[in-house]
């Protein structure tokens, strides 16, 4: 398969041959890896409806990358990941680039969405039913449908809208958590008022060990937040909502130590426990920025070097679901045989 990614003034292109164990990537280029996730992810198939065309595939640009070309809209800059990108054959391609008017962003990105969660249904498939088999096929359908949310919404959506899918689908954030954890609540108080009632933090979580009674404080941002910024001497800093969220969850993680008796005399709150409470930063999208080796070093470097914060990017997370899914419904199928 010859695959196709073209750009206003210049294209690039790569040849893919299946070896029967999957696409192999003959021509080295530093887009190989958002090429990857983008074939997987779109199932091999053009996005366009009733299309099955799967021996010549294009990297199409929903929205051009700069003035002249279709559906180009200055005041809604692109960028570098994948949420501006949608996989067509080469003769969808060239009929939605000539009829931009007919065939607008808003329609592409509804294209590429139901492309990507037709495409998730058929990788997941159905869950088994029956006693312990119903409780995985729950969870595994549970975590599922977390994981279609994110393959049509990634870039797309408010810190608000991933905040309510977290809540809704608790697993997700204690599958990076570290220990045993259950989610103790959504949008908790963690102190730092002052006597005239102002000021005070709340944090997006709070998960705590159902064994050691400790907590793990977890913040939310967004997926299409920067994670690096300007290079500094071969080195790149973080950007400034990186650096600022993992402050920011360090200061609850302080104040939760310094008002914890105070906090505790709810009696909901007396079993918990802050002996060196943990925080979790879920910020970005590695896959999507698509990062350099240095900025990737820079980026590594710094949250590997932060004490009692884990930084980890939506599309780190999501990996994870889609391992846990995979192996729920590898259990219930051995379960079935």
């Amino acid at each position: 398969m010859r695959l196709s990614s073209s750009k206003p003034g210049y294209t690039i292109r790569m040849t893919i041959e299946d070896s029967g164990r999957g696409p192999l990537l003959r021509a080295g280029t530093r887009e190989q890896a958002p090429t990857r996730a983008i074939l997987e992810q779109a199932g091999n198939c053009c996005a366009f409806p009733g299309c099955e065309h799967r021996s010549y595939l294009e990297i199409a640009h929903i929205r051009a990358v700069s003035a002249g070309g279709p559906r180009y809209d200055p005041a809604r800059p692109t960028g570098a990941g994948t949420a501006n990108l949608i996989l067509l054959c080469a003769s969808h391609h060239r009929l939605v680039d000539a009829e931009p008017h007919r065939y607008s962003a808003d329609f592409l990105q509804k294209l590429r969405s139901d492309a990507l969660a037709s495409a998730a249904k058929k990788r997941l498939g159905q869950a088994g039913s029956g006693g312990q088999q119903q409780a995985l096929g729950l969870q595994a359908s549970s975590l599922a449908e977390a994981l279609q949310v994110w393959h049509q919404r990634a870039g797309n959506e408010p810190e608000s809208f991933w905040h309510k899918l977290f809540v809704d689908v608790p697993e997700l954030l204690a599958l990076a958590v570290p220990g045993d954890t259950v989610q103790y609540g959504s949008k908790c108080y963690v102190g730092g008022k002052v006597v005239r009632n102002v000021d005070g933090n709340v944090v997006d979580f709070l998960y705590q060990s159902s064994t050691m009674l400790s907590v793990t404080l977890v913040e939310i941002k967004r997926p299409d937040a920067e994670l690096i910024g300007s290079e500094y001497r071969h080195m790149h800093a973080p950007s400034a909502e990186l650096i600022g969220s993992v402050m920011q969850v360090l200061g609850y993680r302080d104040t939760l130590q310094k008002d914890y008796y105070s906090l505790t005399r709810d009696p909901d709150a007396r079993a918990m426990r802050v002996f060196n409470p943990k925080a979790l930063v879920v910020i970005g999208d590695l896959e999507a920025e698509v990062l350099d080796e240095s900025q990737r070093r820079s980026f590594e470097l710094f949250r590997n070097s932060i004490a009692n914060v884990i930084v980890l990017t939506f599309d780190q997370l999501f990996g994870k679901v889609r391992q846990t899914v995979d192996l729920i419904e590898q259990a219930v199928s051995m379960r079935q045989a």
